[in-house]
């Protein structure tokens, strides 16, 4: 039987951003970049720009 990992932060983050109206990719990637203390993330995507001052 096959199992499946799941890392609860990452689900958490964006199931977080697609509840504000974004992406839930996003969310996932603003996470990591979080975690890995990243002071620029750069996107093409105008809605995240609208939507993460308020995930941030």
């Amino acid at each position: 039987m096959p199992s499946v990992e799941i890392n609860r932060t990452l689900l958490e983050a964006g199931i977080g951003l697609l509840m504000a109206g974004g992406d839930f990719a996003n969310g996932v990637i603003l996470a990591e970049a979080d975690r890995a203390k990243a002071d620029y993330v750069a996107s093409f995507d105008e809605k995240l720009a609208a939507i993460l001052e308020k995930f941030r």
